[in-house]
């Protein structure tokens, strides 16, 4: 697996203006049940921008912290506020205006869809008047929404020149709008499904 991994983050992509483009940067997520597996793949990876994570889910915390040296192998850790990270990613699903807009392949199929948005935010309890809200799973798969917040912290903590690759690019998350109901997403025509890695 990780064999696999390594030689698939090594693979460049060309655009249709000819373009070749590498990966820039990955995060790998710590959490679950292969912990130590992603800290001793992780460990060494720093010059090739490949960087364990931690999903946080509290209220106001950045997408991307300052990492922490854990574990025996003392292996760089970045927390992520995964509650800032959907935040970014369901407020330009909600958005039609450029730059600000996602950009889909047309070979993703339903599913992907489908896991993109299966996480909405909900009143947990009321303080003194105040809503509460929480992000909650409503689908029992949510890896594309998972990966969309992976990618969107490696932007963070790779934190690019944008002027330099020639424009600005707004990465704030937007204020968030709770009191609406999930975005709706406009989904590519259907046609024969292919894998939603398959850039091309």
């Amino acid at each position: 697996l990780w064999d696999e991994l390594d030689e698939f983050l090594l693979t460049k992509f060309k655009t249709q203006d000819g373009r070749v483009l590498p990966i820039a940067a990955t995060c790998v997520d710590s959490g679950g049940h292969w912990t130590q597996s992603v800290y001793a793949y992780t460990r060494n990876k720093g010059s090739r921008r490949v960087w364990a994570i931690k999903g946080q889910s509290v209220a106001g915390k950045p997408i991307a912290n300052r990492p922490s040296t854990v574990g025996r192998m003392r292996v760089a850790l970045y927390p992520i506020g995964t509650d800032a990270c959907k935040e970014w990613v369901f407020s330009r699903l909600n958005n039609d205006t450029a730059p600000a807009v996602f950009h889909f392949s047309h070979t993703l199929d339903e599913e992907y869809f489908e896991q993109l948005a299966a996480s909405e935010r909900r009143v947990e309890k009321f303080e003194r008047g105040v809503k509460r809200l929480k992000w909650v799973q409503i689908r029992e798969r949510n890896e594309c929404l998972d990966t969309a917040c992976y990618g969107l912290a490696a932007i963070y903590i790779l934190n690019p020149n944008w002027s330099k690759l020639g424009g600005d690019h707004d990465t704030d998350p937007e204020p968030p709008k709770p009191e609406r109901p999930p975005p709706a997403i406009r989904r590519p025509p259907r046609g024969r499904p292919r894998r939603w890695l398959d850039i091309r």
